[in-house]
């Protein structure tokens, strides 16, 4: 049986059934070897990546985009809306270029509808489940947050329904997060000038001015403040509970310092050891006296690093996906939204049981809008417009399927339905409220799942699904195809 010369349907037929894995290296194990145990590997190399993402956007990327805002005089709303929402999307960012350039698949995609059903929904609920005292939110910054959510999402849902992508839809994408840094810029210049009439007025009614909601992250409640300047302090839960407290707050960090109470922590340090030294290696910590002048060189290693650390992460959660009959969507959905997630999952508690519920939720739609309009914007922009150009290719970017389809308009519906209920319990977010979010949030992977795995089905999104049964039929066809061709 000769195969050589694959062209005409059958070559078609190759790149259709050609699995995401295959852009990857090959594994270190086969798939019987996974099957049976090996997988494990993978899992625990995917949690441990997920932890390094952590150190180092908490540690390095972070503390650098400070930094270049300090040295560049940026006004605070415009960094809160640019470049700290950046560093909390930075992995999505990366994992979203990752599936358009590297897999040509919609795992990036999936990914991000999934970090955004889980900020919007489980993590904002889960801030008032963990807060204290229920937290006032002012309705200015929530209602303007909201809406351009709300559009962004919309405007993924037009983007997606035709299963292409078109450049002047990714810069439209572009446009839209451009006009909301405006927008920003304009509320607070606003906010100001009746800040000065009223300023008493408003730090009474809702416990702080109505402000831009992004003038400090939840990066810097952690660290007592806005870095160098501020002497402002989060209460004794939040010092207490933050990794490596007073090294971080002093801007002198030691990775390798041993903790000197605490066996957990020990064993933290002990695991954290191998991240800590090729940080301490390649990257220069901004934060010290001595290297406060190489930010932007932490910048750009981080940076690397970010995205060395997200294609394994990627590589290892596929490889999951196809040892347990998963697709990638499915995959995308689940698992890497816990490792975009997990730093703002960590922080958004810790600010909130501190009372700072404005800067948790603003900084959670904040990086929601971000990671939406610009985490997918910009690489379908560069690849429908720059690598178009150089390769004379049609500029428009084809989707494998469009089952996303039908999960991004649940995601419409259930974060609208979130924010109503926020809106209706008068922006407070409490216990009852919480709660009610997070099982909305179930209810959306419930509903995602449920399509991706072929349990329901609707001709207006996917007229034919491929089951869990025929992806691994096709994958091992593939397979056949391209070793005797």
């Amino acid at each position: 049986m000769q195969l050589n010369n694959t062209t005409g349907p059958l070559s078609a037929e190759l790149e259709c059934l050609k699995p995401p894995l295959d852009s990857f290296p090959p594994d270190l194990f086969t798939e019987f070897q996974r099957r049976h145990g090996a997988v494990v590997f993978h899992i625990a190399m995917a949690a441990y990546l997920t932890y390094a993402l952590i150190l180092l956007c908490y540690h390095y990327f972070v503390p650098s985009l400070r930094c270049i805002c300090k040295k560049l005089d940026i006004p605070p709303e415009v960094a809160g809306a640019t470049f700290m929402a950046a560093g909390c999307s930075a992995s999505g960012l990366v994992i979203s270029s990752v599936g358009v350039f590297v897999v040509k698949d919609n795992i990036g995609m999936s990914a991000i509808i999934g970090e955004c059903a889980f900020s919007m929904l489980f993590l904002i609920g889960l801030c008032g489940v963990c807060a204290k005292t229920p937290l006032p939110l002012s309705w200015g910054p929530m209602l303007r947050n909201s809406l351009y959510f709300l559009l962004a999402v919309v405007a993924l849902v037009v983007v997606v329904y035709d299963d292409k992508v078109f450049w002047y839809e990714a810069i439209c994408m572009l446009i839209i997060y451009t006009s909301y840094v405006l927008v920003v810029i304009c509320l607070r210049k606003w906010s100001i000038c009746s800040s000065n009439v009223k300023t008493s007025e408003s730090e009474m009614g809702e416990g702080r001015p109505i402000s831009s909601g992004t003038e400090k992250t939840e990066y810097d409640a952690l660290k007592g403040g806005d870095g160098e300047d501020s002497d402002t302090n989060v209460d004794g839960d939040v010092t207490e509970t933050a990794e490596n407290k007073e090294d971080s707050s002093s801007g002198d960090f030691k990775p390798f310092k041993i903790p000197v109470s605490g066996f957990c922590r020990g064993i933290l340090w002990f695991t954290s050891l191998p991240v800590y030294c090729v940080l301490f290696l390649t990257v220069p910590d901004c934060r010290t006296e001595r290297w406060s002048s190489w930010f932007i060189v932490t910048f750009l290693m981080s940076t690397v690093w970010i995205m060395v650390f997200s294609y394994i992460l990627v590589w290892m959660v596929i490889i999951i996906g196809y040892t347990f009959l998963v697709r990638e969507e499915a995959v995308g959905l689940t698992l890497l939204v816990v490792a975009i997630s997990a730093p703002d999952l960590i922080s958004s508690i810790m600010v909130a049981r501190a009372g700072f519920g404005d800067m948790a939720v603003s900084n959670l739609m904040g990086a929601n809008i971000f990671i939406i309009l610009v985490g997918l914007g910009l690489p379908w922009f560069i690849q429908t417009v720059i690598l178009a150009a150089e390769t004379c290719q049609a500029p428009a970017l084809t989707m494998r399927e469009t089952g996303l389809t039908y999960v991004t308009v649940m995601l419409l519906g259930s974060t609208t339905v979130g924010v109503l209920i926020v809106a209706i319990n008068k922006w407070k977010l409490d216990k009852k409220t919480g709660l009610t979010l997070m099982a909305l949030y179930l209810a959306f992977v419930v509903g995602a799942l449920a399509y991706e795995l072929n349990v329901l089905q609707f001709e207006f999104c996917q007229p034919q699904r491929m089951t869990p049964i025929r992806y691994r039929t096709n994958y091992y066809y593939s397979n056949v195809l391209r070793k005797v061709g």
